[in-house]
C-alpha cells in the first residue's frame, strides 16, 4: 500500500487521523496501516507512511505465518485428533467388512427361503393331484367305475394284439405328457377298429414301495390297478367307448419289460 501523500476521492493533501474501528483495523495499525479522514471531501481512506512493498511483504509474512500455526495445530500439534484419526481408521473397515457380509448372508437366506416356499407349493398342488386322484379311483360321481376284468376271461395270448405301452414314475398313477401323446395315438387307432376292445393291464412294480405310497394305494398290485385306471380314464376322454375298455392288473412282475412301470394295452378281437 503506497504512503499517505493526498486523498484518493478528491487529491486534496489536507488530512487527519480517524479512530480505528474493529479489530481488523487494530491489527492492520500493527503492521503501520492507519485510518485518515480527507478534510475537504470528509473521505475515510487508509495509509501507511511506510513504503508499500515493505507492507505487502509483511502482511505475506503474517498470512503465511497464520496458515502454519493453523496446520500445526491441526495436525501435529493435536495429538488427541490425530490419533482419534489413526485409531479410527482399522475400526471402520473391519465394521464396513462385516455390514457386506450380513448383507451377503441375508440374501443368501431370502433365497433359501423362497426356493423352500416354491418347493412347498410344488408338493401341495401335487398332494391334492393325488388326493383327487385317489377319490376318483374309489368312487366317480359322474359314471360308475370300471370293473377290472378277470384275467381268466380275457382271449388268449395269440388273439390280442399289443398296441402299445406307456411308463409311470416311481411311486406315481399319474400320466406324464410324453404318456398322453402316446395314448393319443392308440385311441385314434382303436377309433378305428369298430368292435375290437381294450384291455389296459397294469405290471406290478418290482422295487419296493414307500410308507406314503403303501398308505395310499395298499401294495404293489394296488398301484398297477391305479395306474390301469388312469390310462382307462385317458382313453375313454379320447373318445373310446367306455363298453370297450377292460383294465386289469398284476399281482407280480412276469418279466423285465413289465417290472419297468408299465402299463400296457391290449386289442382283443371282437369274438
Amino acid at each position: 500500500m503506497p504512503g499517505v501523500r493526498v486523498c484518493p476521492a478528491c487529491g486534496s493533501n489536507e488530512y487527519r487521523r480517524s479512530r480505528k474501528r474493529g479489530t481488523w483495523e487494530i491489527l492492520l495499525g500493527k503492521v503501520g496501516i492507519r485510518p485518515y479522514v480527507c478534510k475537504t471531501c470528509r473521505n475515510r481512506f487508509f495509509g501507511s507512511k511506510v513504503g508499500g512493498v515493505l507492507t505487502i511483504i509483511t502482511l505475506v509474512v503474517l498470512l503465511l505465518l497464520a496458515a502454519a500455526g493453523i496446520w500445526w495445530y491441526y495436525d501435529d500439534g493435536n495429538p488427541v485428533k490425530s490419533h482419534a484419526k489413526m485409531d479410527n481408521a482399522p475400526v471402520t473397515a473391519p465394521a464396513a467388512n462385516q455390514a457386506v457380509q450380513l448383507h451377503e448372508q441375508i440374501a443368501a437366506l431370502a433365497g433359501s427361503l423362497a426356493e423352500i416356499r416354491r418347493e412347498k407349493t410344488a408338493l401341495v398342488a401335487e398332494l391334492s393331484l393325488l388326493r383327487d386322484q385317489l377319490q376318483a379311483v374309489k368312487t366317480s360321481p359322474a359314471q360308475p367305475a370300471p370293473q377290472a376284468t378277470p384275467k381268466a376271461a380275457l382271449a388268449p395270448q395269440g388273439a390280442r394284439t399289443l398296441l402299445g405301452s406307456v411308463g409311470f414314475s416311481p411311486g406315481s398313477a399319474e400320466l406324464d405328457l410324453s404318456a398322453r401323446q402316446t395314448l393319443a395315438q392308440i385311441a385314434t387307432r382303436v377309433v378305428q377298429a369298430t368292435g375290437a376292445r381294450v384291455l389296459a393291464e397294469g405290471a406290478a412294480d418290482s422295487s419296493s414301495m414307500g410308507a406314503q405310497t403303501a398308505a395310499r394305494y395298499g401294495d404293489n398290485a394296488g398301484l398297477a390297478m391305479a395306474r390301469a385306471l388312469s390310462v382307462f380314464r385317458a382313453l375313454q376322454q379320447m373318445g373310446v367307448e367306455q363298453g370297450r375298455l377292460g383294465m386289469a392288473a398284476a399281482g407280480r412282475p412276469e418279466s423285465a419289460k413289465d417290472a419297468g412301470r408299465t402299463v400296457r394295452i391290449w386289442l382283443i378281437p371282437s369274438s
